[in-house]
């Protein structure tokens, strides 16, 4: 059995929802060289498929992940770099703007909100 995520959820659950995706991206005309997959629990489910479908990873792919976690990777050969957005900054201004609306000062719509993406190498 494994453990739940987010909402209830199970990883088996996800992992299958993701397998013909990846079915997919193997079946396709063209070979890509690289997977962008958006989160880091998606990466971890991503190469358990591919591993299970016989495909080393580091011969045909180089994975890129994006998310806040990249310690949810650890373990992982070979280990996807991670885009680390800083989501903490993303929420500070968030608050800012929140607050400002509050006390009734004009915003601008929509507000933007600029992240400096750090990419932390993978092995």
């Amino acid at each position: 059995p494994c453990a739940p995520v987010a909402g209830g959820t199970e990883l088996n659950t996800l992992q299958a929802r993701l397998e013909p995706l990846v079915d997919q991206l193997l079946d396709g005309d063209e070979e890509p060289t690289g997977l962008f997959v958006p989160s880091e629990w998606a990466a971890v489910l991503v190469c358990r498929i591919l591993r299970s479908r016989g495909i080393r990873i580091r011969e045909r792919f180089v994975i890129i992940c994006s998310g806040y976690h990249p310690g949810m990777l650890t373990g992982l050969v070979p280990r996807p770099a991670s885009i680390k957005v800083d989501l903490e900054a993303v929420a500070e201004q968030t608050v800012k703007m929140l607050l400002l609306r509050m006390r009734g000062h004009p915003a601008e719509q929509p507000f933007h909100v600029a992240v400096e993406p750090n990419l932390i190498p993978g092995d």
